[in-house]
């Protein structure tokens, strides 16, 4: 998933076989997360529309810094959407055959946004923050993939 111009042509050729004619604009590997690789990919479908999808896998095994789960975290995705109490965005596609990427892989909504650190930078209170996101991971806690 770090080749870049690889992964273009990869993502491009799935979605043209898996949903519909399309061509990836730019993949760009998305920084900032330290356990899983994200991409942001601009896609044209056919008939001229653009969408932009963030991309989620699996480093390669030598870069991991732990093991998760991408059958649970699509399933989870999954149910909070469907529940609608903690915002996250939508999942499009699972791609659980990971010769496509090289590893199991998710497509999800992208949303535009900024990190949490540079929020944090620019005077976020700190304290406030905290608590919305305890809140945010007791939310997410409480919640059983069902798929």
């Amino acid at each position: 998933m770090l080749d870049v111009d690889a992964m273009a042509l990869q993502v491009g050729a799935w979605l043209t076989a898996n949903v519909r004619p399309a061509t990836v604009r730019r993949y760009e590997i998305m920084t900032g997360g330290f356990s899983r690789v994200m991409a942001r990919v601009e896609v044209e479908w056919d008939d001229g529309a653009t969408e932009t999808f963030v991309l989620r896998g699996d480093p390669p095994a030598e870069l991991a810094t732990l093991e998760s789960d991408r059958d649970q975290e699509w399933a989870l995705l999954a149910d909070l959407v469907r529940d609608g109490t903690v915002p996250v965005p939508a999942g499009r596609w699972y791609v659980d055959d990971a010769s496509h990427f090289g590893s199991k892989a998710l497509f999800i909504d992208h949303v535009p946004s900024r990190t949490l650190q540079a929020e944090l930078d620019d005077g976020l209170d700190h304290a406030t923050t905290a608590e919305r996101l305890a809140d945010l991971m007791a939310d997410v806690a409480s919640v059983t993939p069902t798929g």
